[in-house]
This record gives C-alpha cells, structure tokens and sequence, in this order.
C-alpha cells in the first residue's frame, strides 16, 4: 500500500501560529502589528450565540504580542479560519464552535475538572512549541488566583485545540450530538459505538487507542480528538432526546499529557444509508455524494462472517475474488463520476446500515491550504507524523510478502504446467527447480501463519482464564463472544487444516524438480497431477488463514463491546485488542484487510 502523505506538513512545532490579540478599544485599533496567520484572540462586547449565529470580527480591534503575558477581564474569544473557542468565566467552561467565514454553529462545551468557577484568564505568549495561548485560572481558597492554571488553551492554522493540563486532571466535552463514535484502527477493524445499541446505558468506557473520531448528528461535521501514548481511559456519556439517541459527552482523563481537538466541517462528511433487501442484486443509486476526494470507507455488517468490516469505495464496478466475503462477489461501493453506487448479493444479505466517512483524504493540502483536514491528517498535524503513524500502526498494514516474486501456489503450477507442454522441461531446468521449491516454501509459510493464530488463541484463552482465578469480578458471561470465537479458531485449526505433512509436500516438489531431468512421455501428465495436489492444499490453507483472521478481527469487536460497562472491564478489552492487532499485523492476500485494492483472482494478477 501506498501511504497517504496526507498531514505530513508542517510539523506541529512549525503549524502552531502567532496571535493578534484583540480588545475592544474604541474606535480606532491601537498597535495593530502582531502576526495575524490565521489565529485570532478577542474580548467581544456579548457571550457568543449557543446556536448558530453569525460573529462580526472586524468590528473587533488589536494589540502588540509583545504585550503578553498579560491578565484580562471578560470572556476571551479564539479563533482561526474553521474553529473558535469562547471562554466563559462564570461556569469556566469553553464553548467550541465550528466556523465557516462568519458563520457559526456551536458543536460542544469543553469542562475541566477540577471545575474552574468563576474563571480568570491570562494571556500568554506560550514557547516556541506552541506559540500564544490562553491560561484558565480558579481563584483559591484565599480569593486570589491560582499561581498555576488548571489549564491552557492553544489553537493553531490548522483549527486544532491544544487542552495542555495543568491542575485540571480530566477533561468533558458536553452537548456533543454524536451519532456515532468511531475508534479507528488500521490493523484489523475500526470500532464503532451506536447509542442505539445501549438503550439502557448511559455510559460507555471504549478503548483508549489515541484516536477518536465522532461523527455528529446531521452529517455536516465530525470531531477528532487526538493525545499522545500513555494511560489515558476514555469514556461516552448517552443521552435521549425524543426519539434520538446521540453521544452527548466525550470524557478522558488525559494522564498528564494534552489533548488535541477539532471540529472538520462539511455538508455530508458522514453518512448513514439503511441498508434493504432491495439492494440484493442490483446495482443502486444512493442519494449521498461525496464532497471532497478522499478514502472514503462503507462500514456494513458482514452476516456469514458475523463481523462489522470498513471496505475502502473503489472507483468503477468490479467483480473481485473474497477477502472479508468468502467466493466471488461484485465489490459492494463504488464510484462512477458524482454518483455513489451500491451492490449487495444473497449471499451476504444487507443488515443494518452503510456508514461512511473518511479517515484520510487521497492527497495532502497545501500547506497553506484552508481545506478539510482528515482525522488523520489532524493526528499527525498534532502529535507529529513519525510519532502518528506508529500509534496508528501503518507498519502493520503493510501485506506480507510470503515470497518476493509475489505469485501464489495457482499461478506458479500454471508456469510449470506450461513448461512441461512445450516440452521445455530440461531447457528450462533452473526454472523448475526454482518454481518446485517456491510452491513448498509457500505452502511451509502459510501453515506457519495459520499456527499464529493458534498461538494468539491459546495465549487468549489462558488469558481469560487467569482472569477467572484472580479476579473475582471477572465474567465469563460478559466475554462469552470471544470464548466461543477462541473455540472457532480451535476447531478450524483441527478441523481444516490439511492432513498432508509440510514433509509430503516437499516430496511432491521434488518429484516435479526430478522431472525436469529429462524429456519423456507422460512428464506433463505427472506435473499436472503433483501441480493439483500442491494446489488442493494451498487453497485449503488459504482458505483457513483468511477464516481464523476474521474471527481475529470478531474478537475486536467483541472484546470492544464487552469493554463498555467499566474502567476495569475496558483495560482488560484494551488488552484483548492490542493482542487481536499483533496476530492481525501484516496479512497475506487472503485475510481481509482494507488496505489492499481486492483482486481479480489474488492466486493470477
């Protein structure tokens, strides 16, 4: 795969920007020579609109950054082309809007806790890391304000808050409006928290993998939050609005370290298509279109696979042999110009809905670009490119290559076949003997992959069973989904794996080798026969490697889901995940994996 070089520019050290920092004066702007690149500070008349309203910055006047730091009354505004940020000092809060020129449309309020009220602010002109921000103080005990600040605000070019703690040890984003969240994970399956699903919950813990994309409720804006490694626990509060069920908080106790927030607005930069037997066997029109070039993912639930899985749309129809779905199919989502096309098969009726959304866009903006930024691009503007794409794993995605030539078992008997009925056997020796030992050296490598996934289910399973002996909270019942996937991978490990020793195969190929020594009759008939068996076993194989991946995957998802009801039981999810992604890194062509552009036929081209 290809790596997107989306977010790569400017390093975050270079993309935090200078201020102009604002205050109503009068009239007439008093030292307006401060660096204006794209991030503005205020102190307007009136609390800004908690829904959508317009701001008329220009009536707003500004002063020397070589006036910081400086203490200021009021309620500071900060803003650059696409956010702002409204401090509210008598709840000390910070009301978080997403802007398009003037217009905005309040997504959250940001709350520290310990809870800062009333609120005092200090403006400060930061270090070279970060460039100026705004302090937020809690007066003490004694009436005076407190000489550290609970916390400071940073916004930078690119519309990403930096909430860099100080006394404050957690922080909340109220009156959210997600529809969904969205846990992204390269490696294996993203995972995806529906409130639907909790009617009676009003929390959910979900892991803590340093990403979280929420998708808010009416398609035109998701919010990324983002923080370095360390031990950070997340969680999601519900809420029940009439009939609508949404993500109404987003909470993180943040370790000690920052975390970085934004809000990248659309119209349809999420969507959700309820998916209808209507769909089976036709080509459909949806009414969605995408707005902007990007890796656009179609989420569905895969029912002969009992998995959720994030397909990438291709672009053109094509029919592709399986991965996530087993035998031949029509790819499921494409697109053709403007028009977004669907198509789902018997074989795998729809269930639920189709959710897209994007992680990355196809290319990155200039730097200088006011565009769209991706979740992705965020994580990497925020933390730093090297630093992203290793918590993000995109080592991991990278395909394995079983042999350099990249030919499967399929396509090397056909070049063997081929040589043996041009009678080219002993002309073309080396090459036989090469192909011959190609064909058992793959067969040996994906028996070794399939045994690593018999070691991620014995580790698995001994595991959860230390956790019954030592943990007397411990549930079976509440990781029952991923016992019983542990007992699938078991029973396909005993049950389909060839009987055929890796030594028998090696005989085989050996006979095809002594073949070549000389031209006789009936030398084609005996490769095609010793080619048919190497293949027979090959397929099985294959076929067993791509079905113990995803039952790998299942047990994400279920260890995601078992993970919601507690701090504790979350830890021990996280656990389960990040061993799920270690047995799940470097798939071969025939485990499902997104990353990959499917094939025609994986075995020929």
């Amino acid at each position: 795969m290809k790596r997107s070089m989306e977010g790569l520019h400017p390093p975050r050290s270079a993309a935090i920007v200078g201020l102009t920092i604002g205050l109503m004066l009068g009239s007439v702007a008093v030292g307006a020579t401060g660096s204006a690149r794209g991030v503005s500070v205020w102190l307007p008349k009136e609390t800004l609109p908690a829904k959508m309203g317009l701001v008329k910055t220009q009536e707003w006047r500004a002063v020397p950054l070589d006036d910081l730091p400086r203490s200021v009354r009021g309620n500071p505004v900060m803003a650059s082309e696409t956010v702002l940020a409204s401090f509210e000092a008598e709840t000390g809060a910070v009301g978080l809007y997403s802007r398009v020129g003037d217009r905005l449309q309040k997504r959250g309020v940001a709350v520290l806790e310990p809870t800062c009220r009333p609120a005092t602010y200090r403006l400060v002109p930061g270090d070279a890391r970060t460039g100026p921000g705004v302090e937020i103080h809690a007066p003490s005990r004694k009436g005076s304000a407190q000489t550290k600040p609970a916390c400071t605000v940073y916004l930078n070019q690119a519309g990403i808050f930096e909430f860099r703690p100080g006394r404050s040890a957690r922080l909340t984003i109220k009156d959210s409006q997600l529809a969904y969240g969205i846990v992204p994970s390269y490696v294996g399956v993203d995972l995806v928290f529906d409130p639907r699903d909790h009617v009676d919950a009003d929390r959910l813990h979900v892991p803590s993998m340093n990403l979280f994309v929420g998708l808010v409720a009416g398609g035109d804006c998701m919010m990324v939050a983002t923080w370095p490694a360390g031990d950070q626990s997340t969680k999601l509060g519900l809420t029940t609005e009439g009939a609508r069920r949404t993500i109404g908080r987003f909470t993180i106790d943040p370790s000690g370290g920052s975390v970085y927030l934004s809000y990248l607005t659309c119209p349809g930069i999420w969507h959700a298509e309820e998916l209808k037997d209507t769909h089976l066997e036709r080509d459909t029109e949806i009414g969605w279109k995408r707005p902007f070039d990007a890796r656009w993912i179609g989420r569905f639930f895969i029912g002969p696979e009992r998995i959720h899985y994030p397909f990438y749309f291709r672009h053109g129809k094509k029919k592709v042999w399986g991965r996530c779905i087993r035998g031949w199919y029509h790819y499921p989502l494409w697109f053709e110009k403007d028009k977004t096309t669907i198509h789902f098969e018997k074989k795998f009726p729809p269930e639920g809905e189709l959710l897209i959304y994007h992680l990355e866009r196809q290319s990155a903006p200039a730097p200088d670009s006011t565009g769209v930024l991706s979740p992705v691009a965020v994580m990497r503007r925020a933390l730093g490119a090297d630093v992203a794409d290793k918590l993000l794993d995109l080592d991991g995605i990278e395909p394995r290559a079983v042999l350099e030539h990249g030919n499967a078992v399929c396509a090397m008997t056909d070049q063997l076949t081929q040589i043996f009925k041009a009678g080219q056997e002993v002309k073309e020796r080396s090459k036989v003997t090469r192909l011959a030992d190609d064909v058992a050296t793959f067969i040996t490598r994906i028996r070794e992959r399939a045994y690593e996934f018999d070691e991620f289910a014995r580790r698995l399973k001994a595991f959860l069973k230390a956790q019954t002996l030592t943990d007397p909270t411990f549930s079976r019942e509440a990781f029952a989904v991923i016992i019983r996937r542990i007992t699938e991978i078991e029973r396909l490990l005993k049950g389909a794996m060839p009987r055929v020793s890796l030594e028998e195969v090696r005989g085989w190929t050996d006979q095809i080798k002594a073949l070549s020594s000389e031209v006789r009759e009936g030398n084609k008939e005996k490769c095609i026969a010793l080619g048919f068996k190497c293949r027979s076993i090959a397929s099985t194989q294959d076929d067993l490697v791509r079905g113990l991946s995803i039952r790998a995957i299942g047990i994400m998802e279920a260890a995601a889901r078992a993970g919601v009801v507690s701090p504790e039981r979350v830890k021990l999810a996280e656990r389960i995940i990040v061993d799920a992604r270690r047995v799940l890194r470097h798939p071969t062509c025939w485990e499902p994996s997104r990353a990959n552009v499917p094939k025609a036929d994986p075995g020929r081209d």
